[in-house]
């Protein structure tokens, strides 16, 4: 497991590689996107020079701070995956010193602090970020492999799963009948993508992927449930993928998420196709199969995250706000202030 150990609070953060030879590593799970998170100095991020600028480019500054009582508060650190989307990001500060910063096994990394005052303690995370659209339509051109199905990559991201419930009948025999004899694993995907935008409408129901099929209607989490669920039961690996972003905006706007919340969290899915990679795709949205040209700040990827430390949850879809020793936080002060650097 990679592991994120001590550093100076405001200054450097060293990161560890730590891989395990018992079981599989997250660069056994996703070889291609681990580049470890750039973490420096208080330095912006430079403009690219001499290359090309990716497809809507842009650098921002962001403050979050969370302010709790809880004695425990759990927060997602946002950190560069494959490129697609999160091109780089640089820690400014993060105060006061974790308890503990770790990756877990589906790559999400995770800040912990303990606050055993009694008091109110403000949590603060400053980062530096490159933002570019996604843009994956190269693979519409491609002819794909079989899957290995024997890989921990595919095991892992076509199972079942309590809200993902890719093997009964019902989910089975409507995407056979979506696909039908389509075999290309990209086309299959865009044809139940193509359903999901005509089918399911936006309503508020158990977030599960039966639930939302059988109400015709969900919210972001619930559509990409129900996405994951219709790709894994045609043989495709896919996983959630939460983050922040300001809604019906390309770009991402200054606000704070407290107390007028004009920040969105979200929550939509990306799925893999052998010997190209992870395709960002959200279900909720007709324009964005395979291009999704709106910036948003990657906090999570899997749906069965585990965050440990105490956290009462086993495992959890979605991390894209804080969590307190109870629940999700949404009522204590959340800020996010964002200045663009890059115009």
């Amino acid at each position: 497991m990679y592991k994120l150990f001590r550093y100076p609070t405001f200054l450097f953060v060293s990161l560890f590689l730590v891989s395990c030879v018992s079981s599989p590593s997250p660069s056994q799970i996703d070889n291609i996107e681990l580049t470890p998170t750039s973490i420096s100095t208080n330095t912006p991020i430079p403009s690219p020079t001499n290359t090309p600028t990716p497809f809507g480019f842009q650098t921002y500054h962001i403050e979050f701070e969370v302010e709790s009582i809880s004695p425990k508060v759990w927060v997602p650190a946002p950190r560069y995956w494959d490129g697609n989307g999160v091109k780089n990001i640089e820690y400014v500060e993060i105060s006061p010193e974790p308890s503990d910063w770790f990756r877990e096994e589906n790559g999400t990394e995770i800040l912990y602090w303990e606050n055993l005052t009694g008091n109110a303690q403000i949590f603060r995370l400053v980062f530096n970020v490159e933002l570019v659209f996604s843009d994956n339509t190269s693979a519409l051109k491609l002819e794909f492999p079989n899957y290995d199905t024997n890989t921990y990559l595919y095991q892992k991201y076509t199972i079942s799963q309590e809200d993902i419930q890719s093997d009964t009948d019902e989910i089975i025999d409507l995407a056979l009948s979506i696909y039908g004899d389509e075999t290309n694993p990209y086309v299959r995907a865009k044809l139940i993508h193509t359903w999901m935008v005509n089918n399911i409408s936006s309503d508020s129901s158990p977030r599960d992927a039966l639930s939302t099929l059988r109400n015709r209607g969900n919210d972001c989490a619930g559509k990409a449930h129900l996405y994951v669920a219709l790709l894994r039961a045609s043989g495709i690996p896919a996983r959630n993928v939460s983050g922040i972003h300001s809604p019906g905006q390309q770009y991402i706007q200054s606000g704070n998420w407290w107390p007028d919340k004009s920040m969105g969290y979200h929550v939509w899915v990306e799925f893999y196709l052998p010997q190209y990679g992870w395709v960002q795709s959200d279900p909720g949205n007709p324009d964005m199969f395979d291009v999704i040209e709106e910036h948003r700040i990657i906090t999570s990827k899997g749906n069965d995250i585990r965050i440990g430390l105490g956290f009462p949850n086993n495992e959890i879809s979605w991390f894209h706000l804080p969590y307190n020793t109870d629940t999700q936080i949404e009522d204590e002060p959340i800020r996010f202030t964002v200045t663009k650097i890059t115009d």
